[in-house]
């Protein structure tokens, strides 16, 4: 798998979130790949991708309003800007009344043979708090 693979792989899976297009999306979630993401925790392979995509569909509406990759031999490194309306109130956060908030979220991939095998996503939640 060259770099040139995994950026390709990098901005499909951002459409694809985009459009809910989770097929595209968990076509790259191998059974074992560790899934790290804040108030989930560790999770592992496509039903721990299925537990993101539900908390996140749960709780905002959201999208990706821009990205950008840097991959580096197996590795890829995505800053990105996402808009999300809070819609339904999270245990200890203010209420949801949908209040819009744009931030940074830093995803980091480990790949091996078109799958990856590490995914960990960093949300401001400074910036997210500062919106509700």
């Amino acid at each position: 798998m060259t770099e040139d693979d995994i950026l390709a792989i990098d901005d499909i899976m951002f459409t694809a979130v985009n459009y809910r297009d989770w097929e595209n999306v968990l076509r790259y979630i191998g059974h074992d790949t560790l899934i790290q993401i804040g108030p989930l925790g560790e999770l592992r392979g496509k039903t721990g991708a299925d537990a993101v995509i539900a908390y996140f569909d749960k709780h905002y509406d959201y999208r990706f309003l821009s990205w950008q990759h840097v991959i580096e031999g197996n590795e890829s490194s995505t800053l990105a800007v996402a808009r999300l309306t809070y819609l339904e109130t999270i245990h200890g956060l203010p209420e949801a009344t949908g209040q819009v908030a744009e931030v940074p979220v830093a995803v980091f991939g480990t790949w091996d043979n078109g799958k990856l095998t590490r995914l960990r996503f960093i949300i401001s939640f400074v910036d997210f708090m500062s919106a509700v």
